[in-house]
């Protein structure tokens, strides 16, 4: 009984020397002894518009992978008339995998062990950024409207005077006292600078909207948490320099911001305790 499977892969691929050879070994073993060995073949995609077949994975391994002829896209293929198997790796698209076969269990055992592979080994990346700009701006809408909220609570929130406060300047028998009594109490609110601060971020949300609807968030999304990478050639340079240089400025972050906040509570606690 034949049988179809087709399967896109969520999470972006990190795709290194070890964990190709591993797949090309999973893929041929389970494949091994029918007539569809010896069949499987690389097409191999380049950033320079050059593409090739070839069945040596030596061959792909070769490449230099250079910033300007970099690998984007790689197939693994076999088709025979028993089997056809697509397993593509894209680094616009991510990896997606195609089988169809005459011999039901064959297909589905071929499928599953591709998946566990890729799903444990392969595909651990960020996710899927598509929608990313859309969540940001409605992140930043969300944002800017909870600080109008605040901001105008805070606003509307008037100095109160004390009872005795007032008692005092009705029993005062001197203007003075009264005019000064009513003069304090239309100075501003506790609370209007806060509320500047919060205003000016609500719009200042509202300013970055635009922005987030671009393809920056993604942009800087996959930079941070890079994926569909193909880490062999000089892109394993490339890739290792960034992944020190993310380490790096998290662990500075981090501590700064432990320092800072260890800092700022013994101030206050020397704060308090002043006589």
């Amino acid at each position: 009984m034949a049988a179809n499977v087709e399967h896109r892969f969520r999470k972006g691929y990190l795709l290194d020397e070890e964990r190709l050879r591993k797949l090309h070994s999973v893929i041929r073993d389970r494949i091994a002894g029918s007539d569809a060995e010896g069949q499987l073949r690389f097409k191999v995609y380049r950033g320079d518009a050059f593409s090739y077949e070839t069945n040596e994975l030596e061959t792909v391994l070769g490449e230099d992978n250079a910033d300007w002829r970099r690998l984007t896209r790689v197939d693994f293929g076999i088709r025979t008339a028993a089997l056809n198997l697509m397993l593509i790796f894209s680094s616009q698209e991510g990896a997606r995998l195609n089988i169809y076969g005459e011999d039901r269990d064959r297909v589905f055992l071929l499928f599953s062990d591709i998946r566990q592979y890729l799903e444990e080994e392969v595909t651990l990346s960020r996710f899927n950024t598509g929608g990313l700009p859309r969540f940001v701006a409605l992140l930043l809408l969300a944002i800017s409207m909870v600080l109008v909220v605040v901001s105008t609570m805070l606003t509307g929130v008037t100095r109160i005077p004390r009872p005795e406060a007032v008692s005092s300047a009705l029993a005062a028998t001197d203007a003075r006292t009264k005019l000064d009594f009513l003069i304090s109490q239309t100075r501003e609110a506790p609370h209007t600078g806060t509320s500047r601060w919060l205003m000016a971020g609500a719009m200042a949300a509202m300013l970055l909207v635009p922005l987030a609807l671009t393809s920056l968030p993604g942009r800087v999304l996959a930079y941070l948490l890079p994926g569909n990478i193909f880490i062999f050639g000089a892109q394993k340079a490339r890739f290792d320099r960034r992944r020190r240089l993310i380490g790096n400025v998290v662990w500075v972050v981090l501590i700064g911001f432990i320092v800072s906040f260890a800092a700022g509570v013994v101030v206050w606690y020397m704060t308090l305790r002043r006589p």
